[in-house]
């Protein structure tokens, strides 16, 4: 599950960012958690967006810089698998200047 969900980011990231730009991939522990992070800095998520995304009662799909289809599915699947794991998945964005996604699975006792 932890393999999908981090997949799932990566491809989010090069899909929503323009070609040759950079994406970050940050692991941190925090606490009793690990903490993984993707940020790109492609064409980020609007406001009205960011509301939707994440609930299953709101369909949210939009274009990547390529014209390529999201709808939003893939991370809803992302956080109930990061939740499954006792962890969970949230995200920053700003329009225009790209978006961080993260989750979180407990550190092993």
């Amino acid at each position: 599950m932890v393999k999908t969900v981090v997949r799932n980011l990566l491809s989010n990231a090069i899909k929503f960012s323009n070609q040759k730009s950079e994406i970050l991939v940050v692991v941190t522990d925090k606490e009793e958690f690990s903490v993984l992070s993707v940020k790109d800095y492609g064409c980020g998520i609007d406001s009205e967006g960011q509301k939707k995304l994440l609930h299953t009662d709101t369909h949210f799909s939009t274009f990547g810089t390529n014209n390529e289809e999201g709808s939003g599915l893939g991370l809803l699947l992302c956080k109930d698998f990061a939740q499954k794991n006792s962890g969970d998945l949230w995200f920053e964005s700003e329009k225009g200047k790209g978006s961080t996604f993260s989750f979180s699975i407990p550190l092993k006792k």
